[in-house]
C-alpha cells in the first residue's frame, strides 16, 4: 500500500487525470480541434499561394516503436520538434497476441483498411479482397491522373499486389540500392509522392531477435535513421523546394516477436503490434502522442453478467455459482486458510433491493464455510448494511472485521473487493479491501489451521441472519494461495486480465469470470481461468433461474480490456492512407475509411 490513504488517493487522481487528458485529447483531434485538416478545405491559398503539395512515404518494416525510441535514432528524434509523432502507434490491435504478416501491414497502409476487410492475412496474399479496398495509388491515380507517383521497394510481393497503381515501381535487391535510387528521385525527380520501403529492420529481427537488447537489430534501426535523415535533407536541397510543401511520414507496418513477456496484456503491450508514426513538416507544431497510462476511466467494462440472488422462501432459493471439485478431489482445501495465507478478490455490482436501495442485512455473498453461525470453520464476506464485513473462523472462535460502513457501496457501479488471510506467528491476521483501499482489518489467535468441506460459493447463499438474500453480480473472481500485498491490490484489482508480472501470478489457483462470454452452455457452468481445472457450476434451486444483466459501464474502479476507441488514442497504420490523400486535395468522404486524421494544429501551411 502507498504511504496513506490520501496518498492512493492522489495515484488513483492522476490516473484518472491522465485517462481524462486522453479523452480530451482523442475527441479535440476529432470533433472540434480548431486547426484540423479537412476534405473541404485542404489547401488555404492565402497562405501556401501555389504551392504544390507532396509526399515522402517511408515504411521500415519489423521496426517496434519501443525499439526505435530506444536506439540511436538522431535524425528523426529532431523531425520531432515539427511532428506528429508516437513510439506506441498500432498495427491491427485485434488479435492481441498472433503474428501479423508483412503484408498485413502493407495492406493497412496502402488501403486505409484492416485485415478484417481487405483480407491480407498471409505474405502469399491468397483470399483478399483488395479489389473492394483500393490502394491510396490507385486513388489518388483516379482523382488525380496527372499526378505522379513512384514506389521504391525490395519485396516482389509487395510491388506485385499494392504498388501496380503507381506511375512507376523499382524493385532492388537491398536497403543501400533502395536509398540510392530514392535520393535520385528526391533530387531530381517530379514525383508528388514517393514510397520508400526499407527491409534491413526486418531482416535483422528475423535473423537475431526484435529485442532491444539486440545489438544487430538495434544497428539496423540506426542505419535506417540515416537514411531517413539524408532522405529529408535531399527533399529540402531541391531546386523547387520554396515552391513545394512536403509531408513527410514515417512508420513501421508491423513490430516483431519478442522473448520477454509484456506487462501490458493489451494490444499496447504486443511486440508485434507496437509500431512507430512520425508526421513530419516544417511547419506543423510538435506533438507527442503517447499510449495511455491504463483504460481506467476510458474504456468501457461490457458483458453479461450472472445475476446471483436469493429468494426469501420457506426453503430458500435463488441462483448462485458453485465450484466444482476436480475429479478425484472430496474437498477443495486448496482454498482454505490453512496455516498458509490466503487472497480472494472480485468485482461486483449490486441491485436495489425491495426498498429501492443497496443497503443488506447480512447475507454472505463470497464464502467457503458450511454455516455463517457461530464461528462455523472457514471464511466469508458478506453484506453489511451498505458495507461489509469479512468473517474467518476456526471452529471455536471467529473474527469479524468490518461493518456497515466499511468499503460502503450506495451505488450500482461496478466495485472491487478483496480479503487476505494470512498466518503470523500465533494469530492469523485478516484485511478487506474496497477499489484497493484498506476498509478494514484484525487478528485472530489461532493455534490450529483454518480449513472448511465446504465448496467456494459465489453470490446467493442459503445461510444468513435474514431474509434479506442478495441481489448481485460478480464476475473476475480470483483465489491466490499466497498474502497479496496492498500495494499489488491497489495496482491490479482494477483489471480484468491479470497481467504476467503480478507479483503473485504463480500462486493463482483460481479465476472465474461470471459473463455470458465465458459460460459453456453445454455444461451450465463458467470456466476456470488459471487452468488449474475447477469448473464454476450455476446452481439454481428453489425458483432461482438464470438470469443476466447486460452492462457498459466507464469506471475509475475498472480497466477493462480496451475498445476501438482505446486504441485509436495513438496512431494506427490505417490512419496513412487518409493522411497522405487529404494532403493531396483528394475528398475522401465517399471511400468509407476507418483511419483517423491527424494532420491538425498546423502553422502557415
Amino acid at each position: 500500500m502507498l504511504n496513506t490513504i490520501n496518498h492512493k488517493k492522489m495515484y488513483r487522481l492522476f490516473l484518472g487525470l491522465m485517462s481524462f487528458s486522453a479523452v480530451a485529447f482523442f475527441f479535440s483531434c476529432n470533433k472540434d480541434f480548431p486547426n484540423k485538416l479537412t476534405d473541404n478545405d485542404i489547401v488555404d491559398s492565402t497562405l501556401t499561394g501555389t504551392m504544390e503539395r507532396k509526399v515522402l512515404l517511408v515504411v521500415v518494416n519489423g521496426a517496434r516503436g519501443e525499439a526505435v525510441r530506444a536506439a540511436n535514432i538522431p535524425n528523426m528524434v529532431s523531425l520531432s520538434d515539427n511532428a506528429i509523432y508516437s513510439w506506441n502507434a498500432l498495427t491491427e490491435y485485434n488479435n492481441v497476441g498472433t503474428p501479423i504478416a508483412d503484408a498485413t501491414g502493407w495492406a493497412n497502409i496502402l488501403t486505409g483498411a484492416t485485415s478484417a476487410q481487405h483480407k491480407v492475412t498471409s505474405n502469399d496474399f491468397s483470399g483478399n479482397d483488395l479489389a473492394a479496398y483500393p490502394t491510396f495509388l490507385s486513388r489518388i491515380k483516379a482523382a488525380k491522373p496527372a499526378a505522379k507517383t513512384t514506389a521504391i521497394v525490395s519485396s516482389p510481393a509487395l510491388k506485385t499486389n499494392l504498388l501496380t497503381d503507381a506511375t512507376q515501381v523499382q524493385e532492388l535487391s537491398t536497403d543501400a540500392a533502395v536509398h540510392t535510387a530514392a535520393m535520385t528521385e528526391l533530387g531530381s525527380g517530379t514525383s508528388s509522392l514517393v514510397f520508400v520501403e526499407y527491409n534491413g529492420v526486418a531482416i535483422a529481427g528475423a535473423a537475431y531477435g526484435f529485442e532491444n537488447t539486440t545489438a544487430q537489430y538495434m544497428n539496423a534501426i540506426t542505419q535506417v535513421d540515416t537514411y531517413i535523415g539524408a532522405l529529408v535533407e535531399q527533399v529540402k536541397k531541391r531546386d523547387n523546394y520554396k515552391h513545394e510543401n512536403w509531408l513527410v511520414i514515417i512508420t513501421s507496418n508491423k513490430g516483431g516477436a519478442t522473448i520477454s513477456i509484456p506487462a501490458d496484456l493489451s494490444a499496447y503491450g504486443d511486440s508485434w503490434r507496437n509500431t512507430f508514426t512520425i508526421m513530419y513538416q516544417p511547419k506543423f507544431a510538435p506533438q507527442f502522442v503517447p499510449k495511455p497510462i491504463s483504460s481506467r476511466g476510458f474504456s468501457p467494462f461490457k458483458d453479461s453478467a450472472l445475476r446471483l440472488y436469493g429468494i426469501p422462501t420457506a426453503a430458500p432459493g435463488g441462483t448462485r455459482v458453485i465450484i466444482q471439485n476436480k475429479p478425484g478431489e472430496t474437498n477443495q482445501t486448496l482454498f482454505d486458510v490453512e496455516n498458509g495465507a490466503l487472497t480472494v478478490e472480485a468485482k461486483v455490482k449490486f441491485n436495489k433491493n425491495s426498498s429501492g436501495n443497496y443497503s443488506y442485512s447480512f447475507p454472505p455473498i463470497l464464502s467457503k464455510t458450511t454455516a455463517r453461525t457461530g464461528s462455523t470453520a472457514g471464511w466469508s464476506i458478506f453484506k453489511n448494511g451498505n458495507g461489509f464485513t469479512a468473517y474467518l473462523a476456526n471452529g471455536t472462535a471467529n473474527i469479524q472485521i468490518g461493518g456497515s460502513s466499511a468499503g460502503s457501496i450506495n451505488d450500482d457501479l461496478w466495485h472491487t473487493i478483496a480479503m487476505v488471510m494470512y498466518r503470523d506467528g500465533a494469530v492469523f491476521r485478516a484485511e478487506f479491501y474496497k477499489d484497493g483501499d484498506l476498509a478494514a482489518s484484525g487478528s485472530l489467535t489461532s493455534a490450529g489451521g483454518i480449513t472448511s468441506t465446504a465448496p467456494v460459493t459465489l453470490g446467493f447463499n442459503p445461510e444468513v441472519f435474514s431474509t434479506a438474500y442478495v441481489d448481485m453480480q460478480m464476475t473476475d473472481v480470483r483465489i491466490w494461495k499466497s498474502r497479496v500485498l496492498p500495494t499489488t491490490i491497489n495496482k491490479y484489482d482494477c483489471f480484468d486480465q491479470i497481467p504476467p508480472d503480478h507479483p503473485n501470478y504463480a500462486t493463482l489457483i483460481g479465476h472465474w469470470s461470471t459473463v455470458k462470454a465465458k459460460l459453456n452452455t453445454a455444461t451450465n457452468s463458467f470456466v476456470d481461468v488459471s487452468g488449474n481445472g475447477r469448473v464454476g457450476l450455476i446452481n439454481s434451486a428453489n425458483g432461482g433461474t438464470v438470469q443476466w444483466t447486460k452492462f457498459d459501464e466507464v469506471s475509475q474502479n475498472l480497466c477493462p480490456t480496451g475498445d476501438e476507441g482505446y486504441y485509436k488514442i495513438v496512431p494506427n497504420n490505417i490512419d496513412i492512407s487518409l493522411q497522405v490523400m487529404q494532403w493531396m486535395g483528394i475528398n475522401t468522404t465517399t471511400y468509407n475509411l476507418k483511419g483517423r486524421s491527424w494532420i491538425s494544429n498546423y502553422i502557415n501551411l
